[in-house]
């Protein structure tokens, strides 16, 4: 139902927007009193097929559109509305354009199968982000002060103009409320449902608003996951990162956050919240934002698009080890003067402060530039090279909830062959200019040294230690390996409740020592064996090692594996070496036996 204050222009509203194929949208749309309706124009795959060359600028407007084919409907009106379902026949990025006489309106929508990456783009820094990704049709994630969504705050009727024209999403900042620990789930329910009714009252549809952002800068969850479900949010936006306190331990990849905490995933079925880090930061390679490859690359656009491609190669190897949507959730910010970010926080201009440019050069080199080729390698290489297509947060949400039952098994592999880029993304480097990885971990590599490690830092991040790691995690537990070390290096039991008396709180597990002893890879005809001794005087439920060496004709196909371990899981990195991890109960002085079957 759209509101009374917005039927003075022509509104469209549309479910979701995140499709698996064979699903359908669906679009009404609304015209003000006296306008007349011009064709909705479907263009199916628009930026796997699009050549816009000059045509395409940053922050642009979407003219060269009419160069991809496209499907016309003429929308059959009662009174002022209309509504239309759309089934699309192939997975990939579509863009709907509809409008009046007197102005486009453009609505992104994508369709995808399992093997497909879905990226999410939001603002980093500033709340707007310059120039728009509006000249691709990419929609971007806005977030806003909820006490700032009021009908006379220019911000807002900035961001209401490019929702109502681009479809972008757009995001209400809830205060995390730190000091009201001792108050009752009462008092934040009210707090939040006043803002929340407050955001709801001025954008045109009811359903507008199921996004809110709670970046919850303290270590105790009083109860987020509860208050927001009560309030109709599905979709918990704002946790910072997931390598550093106090959001550590949470997963890389989107979950249906837990009621108790929500850095942690739900036990239950069906899940009616999802959460996720704001800024992904689960491997070497960053997506964005655009100004920080600026800097790093000091302008040279190889260097970033090395960075890039390798980045996009990983969410594609993780679809097919994880038989679902790589989903992830990178930042957009656009050009930015040589002495941001200044918020106390970061060096001024970090990263690599040293840099200098000028926001007057327009030349080839200059920033501009940069975040031009930027936008034309996300909207117009990308997704000829990869199966990759775009979507708002709420959009992931509603995939998730469509979807899946529980949060799904993720596994992904992150590997760096150029650490001198890749170390700016690291949280030791930021705050340290410490860099922590090393090519590799000892196999004998005890665990106990890194926990005392751990307890005895000031504050505690997660940067790998190694040129490769392993994460897998869903909703039981996450893990993560170091190459070339057998043992999980993190773990969290996602299982365990850890309640504080004003809230949930949540810790690494302290894996135990185990000593391992392996055998050479033995060939016999068509199969290899391998045995693994654990030395070890405690038990684990579900313990987990990593096998980094596989034998050459591994195929990577799991039926091809034989264990008396519980669960064998395969991995592989960017240049396709096959990893191996085995899940099992540890009991003191076991043995493990696995046998790989040779490709015929």
């Amino acid at each position: 139902m759209i509101r009374p204050n917005s039927r003075q222009q022509a509104q469209w509203w549309t479910s979701s927007r995140l499709l698996r194929l064979g699903e359908p949208i669906d679009f009404r749309f609304h015209l003000p009193a006296g306008a007349s309706t011009r064709p909705l124009h479907l263009f199916g795959r628009y930026l796997e097929q699009a050549q816009p060359g000059d045509a395409f600028a940053a922050g642009g407007d979407l003219a060269w559109l009419d160069t991809v084919p496209s499907e016309t409907v003429d929308l059959e009106f009662a009174g002022n509305t209309a509504s239309f379902a759309y089934t699309p026949p192939e997975p990939g990025n579509y863009l709907a354009r509809w409008g009046t006489a007197d102005e486009s309106l453009y609505r992104y929508f994508s369709v995808v199968e399992h093997d497909w990456i879905v990226l999410r783009f939001s603002t980093f820094g500033p709340l707007e982000s310059e120039p728009t990704l509006h000249g691709t049709g990419i929609p971007l994630d806005y977030r806003l002060s909820a006490a700032q969504f009021d009908a006379d705050d220019p911000l807002f009727q900035t961001m209401l103009g490019h929702s109502r024209s681009y479809g972008d999403g757009l995001i209400p900042f809830l205060p995390d409320m730190p000091s009201t620990f001792s108050v009752s789930d009462e008092e934040r329910d009210k707090l939040y449902a006043h803002l929340i009714t407050k955001a709801r009252s001025v954008m045109p549809f009811a359903d507008d608003i199921r996004s809110a952002r709670v970046e919850m800068n303290h270590p105790v969850d009083p109860g987020y996951t509860t208050t927001l479900s009560r309030l109709g949010i599905h979709d918990h936006c704002g946790l910072q990162e997931a390598n550093a306190e106090p959001w550590l331990g949470m997963p890389e990849f989107p979950y249906f956050s837990s009621e108790v905490d929500c850095r942690k995933p739900s036990q239950k079925a069906k899940g009616q919240i999802v959460a996720h880090q704001w800024d992904f930061c689960g491997g070497f390679h960053f997506t964005g934002p655009v100004s920080w490859h600026f800097k790093v690359a000091e302008g040279d656009w190889a260097k970033a698009e090395q960075c890039l491609r390798h980045g996009m190669e990983e969410f594609e190897h993780l679809a097919a080890m994880s038989g679902h949507p790589a989903f992830v959730h990178p930042l957009y910010d656009g050009v930015l003067p040589p002495g941001y970010p200044d918020d106390g926080v970061l060096d001024a201009g970090y990263p690599n402060p040293s840099f200098r440019y000028d926001l007057a050069d327009h030349g080839t080199g200059s920033m501009h530039a940069f975040v031009q080729r930027y936008q034309q390698f996300m909207a117009f290489e990308m997704p000829k090279a990869h199966k990759v297509v775009f979507a708002r947060s709420i959009d992931v949400a509603d995939y998730y909830i469509r979807h899946f039952e529980k949060t799904p098994r993720t596994v992904f592999v992150s590997r760096t062959d150029h650490i001198d880029y890749d170390k700016w993304w690291l949280c030791t480097w930021c705050n340290e200019s410490r860099l922590v990885p090393g090519g590799e971990l000892p196999w004998d590599t005890p665990i106990s040294p890194l926990h005392a490690k751990r307890d005895a830092s000031q504050r505690m991040f997660k940067d790998p230690l190694s040129c490769e790691y392993i994460q897998v995690e869903d909703a039981k537990r996450s893990m993560r390996f170091e190459y070339a070390c057998p043992h999980p290096i993190w773990w969290f039991d996602y299982t365990e409740e850890e309640r504080v008396p004003q809230g949930s709180t949540i810790t690494a597990t302290r894996t135990p020592d185990v000593q391992i002893t392996r055998s050479e890879w033995i060939r016999t005809n068509d199969e290899w064996s391998l045995t693994l001794k654990m030395h070890s005087a405690v038990t684990f439920a579900d313990y987990a090692i990593a096998l980094w060496d596989m034998p050459d004709g591994f195929d990577g196909n799991t039926e091809s594996v034989r264990s008396d371990a519980k669960e064998c899981i395969v991995a592989w990195n960017r240049i396709g070496a096959h990893r191996l991890i085995l899940v099992f109960d540890l009991v003191p002085e076991m043995e493990l036996h696995v046998t790989i079957t040779a490709d015929s």
